[in-house]
Formats: C-alpha cells, sequence, structure tokens
C-alpha cells in the first residue's frame, strides 16, 4: 500500500512540474521520462492512472525525439538519428494504449501513430493507420487530417490523382485548419496530371485570400511571408505554361507576388515570352521591371534584354538608346565585383560583338557610337578597340 501512495504521489508531482513548465528543455524532459519510466513499470496493468502515464510518456518520447532531431540539424549532423531512439518507444507507447481509449483520444493517438510510421520511413504502416482512423472518424476533424496526412503520401510518391481525391476530402470538413497547404499541394496535383489553366486559377485564389496564405491554421490573420513566395513563384511557373501568356497575365503575376519577389517573377516571365517568340509581349515585360526597379543590375539586365530583342525588329536607334541606358547602369556598377555584374558586362560586349556580325558588310553610325558607349566604361580592351576602329574606317 505505501509503494502504491508513493506511486501515485510521483505521478501528481511529474504532472505538477510539467504544468508549471509548459515547455520542457531536453535536460527537464530526461527528468520526467525517467520518472514515468518507472511508475509506467511498477503500476499494475488495471491501474485507471497507467493509461495517464503511457500516454503522457509516448508524448514526451515524441516531443524530445522532434527536439533532439532539430538539435542535431542545427548543428550540421552528417549522420543524423532524426530522434529515431525516442520516436520508436513514443510508437511503443501509443500502440499500448490504443486498445484503452476510446472516443476523440483514440483518434488522436491514431494520427500520432501514424505521422510516428512516416517520420520512421514506414510509409504503408502510416497510411494504414490513416486509413483506420479515416473509418473510425468518420467526417470530423480527425479523418480530415488524416486524409491530409494520406494526400502528402501519395503526393511524394508522385500518384497525384490519389492525393487529389484525399486533399479534397480533407478541404470538405470544415474544421480542418491546414488549408492553404492543401489548396496549394492541391493545384500541383492538377498540374501535373496536365490541367495547367485549372493549376493557375487555384493558386491566384490563395494568393487573393489572405486567410489561405500559410502553411498552418486558417485562422491566423499574419501571413506567412515564405509561403506568399513560395506560392507566388510556383504561381509564375504555372502561368508561363498556360496555353495563353500574355502581358495581362504578367501584370496579375506583378500584382500578386510580394514585393521582394514581383520583379524577378516578372523578368522570369518576360523571358517565357521573348522564347515562345511574343516579342512585343516581352518588351512590354522588360519595359516593366526598367519602370520599376531602383536596382542597378536588375535595370541593366532589362535594357540588355529590350536592345537584344530590338536588335530581332533591326531598329538601330532603339538599340542604341537601350544600350546607352545601360552603359549608364554600368557606371553605377564600378565598385561591384560579385559574378552577377561580371555576367551583365559580359553580355553588353555580346551584344555589342553580334551587332557588328549582323552589320559587317555596312556598319552604321549607331553602332559606332554603341563601341564608343561601351569603352567609354569598359576601360582597356583591345579586341573591342581594334573592331571599333575598323567600324570608324569603313563608315
Amino acid at each position: 500500500m505505501m509503494k502504491m501512495s508513493l506511486v501515485l504521489s510521483t505521478i501528481a508531482c511529474v504532472f505538477a512540474f510539467e504544468t508549471a513548465h509548459a515547455q520542457l528543455s531536453i535536460e527537464a524532459q530526461n527528468i520526467v521520462i525517467k520518472k514515468l519510466t518507472r511508475v509506467f513499470l511498477e503500476l499494475p496493468e488495471d491501474d485507471k492512472s497507467k493509461v495517464r502515464v503511457t500516454l503522457r510518456l509516448a508524448d514526451l518520447h515524441a516531443e524530445r525525439g522532434r527536439a533532439l532531431a532539430r538539435q542535431e540539424l542545427e548543428k550540421g549532423c552528417v549522420e543524423c538519428s532524426n530522434g529515431e531512439p525516442d520516436r520508436k518507444k513514443a510508437l511503443k507507447y501509443y500502440n499500448y494504449v490504443l486498445p484503452k481509449v476510446k472516443g476523440a483520444s483514440r483518434k488522436n493517438i491514431l494520427v500520432h501513430i501514424g505521422h510516428l510510421y512516416e517520420i520512421l520511413g514506414r510509409s504503408q504502416d502510416a497510411a494504414n493507420f490513416y486509413k483506420k482512423v479515416i473509418r473510425e472518424a468518420g467526417r470530423g476533424k480527425s479523418a480530415a487530417e488524416a486524409h491530409f496526412s494520406l494526400a502528402e503520401i501519395y503526393f511524394k510518391k508522385r500518384r497525384y490523382s490519389t492525393a487529389q481525391g484525399h486533399y479534397s476530402k480533407a478541404l470538405r470538413v470544415p474544421e480542418f485548419t491546414r488549408r492553404g497547404l492543401a489548396e496549394y499541394r492541391l493545384a500541383w496535383c492538377m498540374y501535373n496530371s496536365g490541367k495547367v489553366n485549372s493549376a493557375a486559377k487555384k493558386l491566384e485564389a490563395i494568393l487573393k485570400d489572405p486567410k489561405l496564405m500559410t502553411r498552418g491554421g486558417e485562422s491566423i490573420v499574419s501571413k506567412d511571408d515564405d509561403f506568399q513566395a513560395e506560392v507566388a513563384k510556383d504561381y509564375t511557373i504555372f502561368v508561363a505554361h498556360k496555353s495563353q501568356l500574355n502581358i495581362d497575365q504578367v501584370k496579375k503575376v506583378y500584382e500578386l507576388s510580394p514585393d521582394n519577389a514581383r520583379l524577378e517573377n516578372v523578368s522570369f516571365l518576360a523571358k517565357e515570352l521573348e522564347r515562345l517568340g511574343q516579342v512585343r509581349s516581352a518588351m512590354q515585360a522588360w519595359e516593366m521591371v526598367v519602370r520599376k526597379t531602383d536596382k542597378p543590375a536588375v535595370r541593366m539586365e532589362g535594357l540588355i534584354y529590350l536592345a537584344g530583342l530590338e536588335m530581332k525588329n533591326n531598329r538601330r536607334d532603339k538599340i542604341l538608346s537601350h544600350l546607352e541606358r545601360a552603359f549608364q547602369n554600368w557606371r553605377n556598377l564600378s565598385s561591384c565585383k560579385n559574378e552577377q555584374c561580371d555576367e551583365l558586362r559580359k553580355r553588353v560586349r555580346r551584344l555589342v560583338l553580334d551587332w557588328n556580325r549582323a552589320e559587317r558588310k555596312s556598319p552604321s553610325d549607331e553602332l559606332l557610337q554603341a563601341y564608343q558607349g561601351y569603352m567609354s566604361v569598359a576601360g582597356q580592351d583591345p579586341e573591342m578597340t581594334e573592331l571599333g576602329t575598323q567600324v570608324a574606317v569603313s563608315l
């Protein structure tokens, strides 16, 4: 009797300690796990408090496994344990207590077991457990979470049609919270099934709804900036592959993208428009980039592309105008030594050389001015000096 009293006293002390320290450190978790393990071993099977102890012990092992895995990643581990020993113990305790639990607690345990199987690489076991949750839970929140988790498994296996069905079922449940992420994955299922226009519309809807702009719960007011940037980037890709890409869609991408990604996404579409032979729309997109940026390197890139596009139209005055503005931005990059700036300088040089080759038999005054502008900012370049001199002599 004294031993049982001591066990119950230990349980009370442990839970009181946890209540006072909601977020336990790994060191504190070690202490509590050690005490609860001893209690678990000493409690008789028919003791009602053993269920509570077992559940808490399983939760603690799962939490410690997650914390240790995060700690390993932060330290840059090469062979990471991924918290596997603790996660296996958590799985053992959850499976032990599962037959003794009913109702909502049982559904939650089934979801926990599925997640642990998934983390441990046992995807088939995880899928079987999620299906069990769906059978037992019906149409509630637990079933929605299970449908979402099943969808994630099938999505990773590239079984997009099956995954799409489970994402859709999860989204039909009003209590389901991870709606933004589910809608995002649903769009990718559509895209990978060849429904590009529908996929683009789905991402557009996400970008227009602040409630969906998070991987977490719908009730979160502040959007996840990283998630918005990711969705906007993929929306740009989907728009690029739509059957009818035009400047109006480029403007829509600009409006829906976060501030720090707008011009990058428009630049991507400008290149895609040029690849598709839509020169006029490509030029409008690059003009938007040049007009809206305050960064010399970004403006210079846009001007180089514009000059190249005008070369296809053989409009010498426009080519020269864009190049002269590019040279002016080059001056603003005089102290820039990174790879991006070096590549921009090389591209301007190649553009002038391409223009020279195009007018080899009959060089123009504009070409000579382009050489003069290049030499004014490039400094010593014997080859370009010689070629520019040849143009001058020919004229």
